[in-house]
């Protein structure tokens, strides 16, 4: 009788210790992204932290506004490799835009993915004349560690983006 006792204990003990692995594991997976994104796209705090690997560009002609966007929810972590960068259109022409809209209970990070963080780890978010002005918004976000380079936390080419209530701080370059 107690030979089976401890056994069930034992199946118990080892069945709950398999679901708080698995929960916590799914729970903290990075989503890995880099590369053109040319689809409307939303990344989503279920996702989050996302770790950017390669170089992101956003731009294409997709959805009903013929423009290409990138949503970003409250509260998400954007990791950036060293050196790596995202851009808001580029040089094909077609359009893209960037809507990160955070809360000041939630507001969206750009950081670096370095364990020891350093201003210039990445090179920061590079809006171009492309870019979208009338839906390009980055709203109540944190953006450090950036700046590699001669690169500032944000780079504006002939372009008109709303940014509002944003932090940058540990900057390599205030520009």
């Amino acid at each position: 009788m107690k030979r089976i006792r401890f056994q069930s204990t034992l199946c118990a003990c080892t069945l709950m210790f398999l679901i708080v692995t698995l929960a916590f594991s799914s729970a903290s997976a990075d989503t890995t992204v880099g590369g053109t994104i040319s689809t409307d796209t939303t990344w989503t705090l279920a996702g989050s932290p996302y770790v950017v690997t390669a170089n992101i560009t956003v731009q294409g002609v997709d959805g009903p506004d013929d423009i290409t966007t990138l949503t970003i929810e409250p509260g998400v972590q954007v990791r950036f490799n060293r050196y790596r960068l995202m851009n808001i259109g580029g040089n094909t022409g077609n359009p893209g835009a960037l809507v990160a809209q955070g809360t000041s209970a939630n507001p969206i990070m750009f950081t670096s993915n370095e364990t020891n963080k350093a201003p210039g780890d990445w090179y920061g978010v590079r809006i171009f004349n492309t870019a979208d002005d009338t839906s390009t918004l980055m709203a109540h976000c944190v953006v450090e560690y950036s700046g590699y380079g001669s690169n500032g936390a944000v780079y504006i080419y002939n372009a008109a983006p709303s940014i509002q209530n944003c932090e940058f701080r540990n900057a390599s370059n205030s520009r």
